[in-house]
């Protein structure tokens, strides 16, 4: 089973290309969802927020995804899987949880998922509870970080598994793992950043998953090779014997 280990600091900054003259800060109604404000959460002395920052620095026809959106980063103390609540009083249309991701069985990955709790509340948030998904910008996301995964990473969806729950605003980690080694490789934070920026939600279709193991290949495979979308996933072991609800 992966679990995530999130440490936060303490500050708050506002980036978006200084080409843009106009729709920076304003949520544009266009066809894409999620194509105007934009918040991303980050760790600090990770190469994520970096090369993130380096990318909005260059022209927007590199990365059509950018065009009219505001990207903010915020630092927060103690574990992102505790941050109930933290879009209180935020005007956004997305947050992103950028994070590091461990397992017992340690492998090079880069992931995507919603947080929630099916049972029990193991590793924050609150038992029983799913917060909004975004499904179409988690398959976006996904796909541009399959393209520009570094060679020996694989690319792929986790299972609901952890907070934080008490969420209103729609939302989803995006993970390296899982190790020092692969936590500070600059190939691995530039993957992540382009996966992020040039994620450009197409016509997707927003499913649930049910059954598979942590890495959820079969919906990962569904998402990377067709319309289907997905928002939380259950693990095989959460779907057996039914939900407690």
């Amino acid at each position: 089973m992966g679990f995530t280990d999130h440490t936060m600091g303490c500050s708050s900054t506002k980036r978006n290309d200084p080409k843009k003259t106009s729709g920076i800060f304003l949520t544009t109604p266009i066809r894409h969802a999620y194509s105007g404000q934009r918040q991303i959460w980050c760790d600090e002395g990770r190469p994520r927020r970096r090369h993130i920052e380096a990318l909005l620095d260059r022209p927007s026809e590199e990365l059509p995804g950018t065009d009219g959106r505001t990207y903010e980063f915020h630092e927060i103390q103690g574990r992102l899987i505790h941050a109930d609540k933290v879009d209180a009083g935020l005007d956004a249309d997305l947050l992103i949880f950028l994070s590091r991701h461990a397992s017992v069985n340690p492998v090079p990955v880069l992931t995507v998922h919603v947080t929630g709790n099916l049972r029990e509340a193991e590793l924050g948030g609150s038992p029983r509870s799913l917060p909004p998904a975004a499904p179409a910008m988690m398959q976006a996301v996904l796909r541009e970080i399959f393209v520009n995964r570094p060679a020996g990473y694989r690319v792929s969806y986790e299972v609901t598994h952890h907070g934080p729950t008490d969420l209103e605003t729609p939302s989803f980690f995006v993970e390296i793992g899982s190790t020092e080694k692969e936590w500070g490789d600059e190939e691995a934070g530039r993957a992540i950043a382009r996966g992020i920026l040039g994620a450009t939600p197409t016509d997707a279709i927003p499913l649930v998953g049910f059954g598979g193991n942590h890495y959820a290949a079969r919906q990962t495979e569904i998402a990377l090779s067709s319309r289907g979308a997905f928002g939380h996933i259950a693990h095989s072991r959460e779907v057996g014997g039914g939900f407690p609800y």
